[in-house]
């Protein structure tokens, strides 16, 4: 049974030498970095819970992916998905009423205290 192996291996590596190849330690694979990537700092900033202006009760859940923000009002009337473009974010929020609000800007302060908007409401961290 020994030699019919070997004699396999040396097929192998006779007939397929590019490909062939033997693996002459125990060494372990390299690690993966399974860690994920930081967002950038903006991303990390709009991220989490946010009050609709300061006088309303309306919270908004704002969730990052890469490039892209999906927000929701809490009582999920509204919602809007969102594209990053330099230091704002573009989209549309969808009403629970069939309404759609198209060209939607948000831009976070520098400070990462509010979110304003060109609508007539803007967002603030409490």
């Amino acid at each position: 049974m020994r030699n019919a192996r070997k004699l396999f291996l040396v097929y192998i590596l006779i007939a397929f030498p590019a490909s062939a190849q033997l693996e002459t330690s125990a060494a372990t694979p390299p690690a993966r970095d399974t860690k994920a990537a930081p967002l950038p700092l903006d991303s990390r900033c709009i991220a989490g819970q946010w009050h609709e202006q300061t006088d309303n009760p309306f919270r908004w859940i704002f969730e990052v992916r890469g490039d892209n923000l999906e927000i929701w009002r809490t009582d999920r009337f509204v919602s809007g998905k969102f594209r990053r473009e330099g230091s704002s974010w573009q989209g549309q929020l969808q009403w629970g009423n069939g309404e759609t609000w198209r060209n939607v800007s948000l831009t976070p302060t520098s400070d990462c205290d509010e979110i304003h908007t060109n609508q007539s409401w803007w967002f603030k961290r409490k």
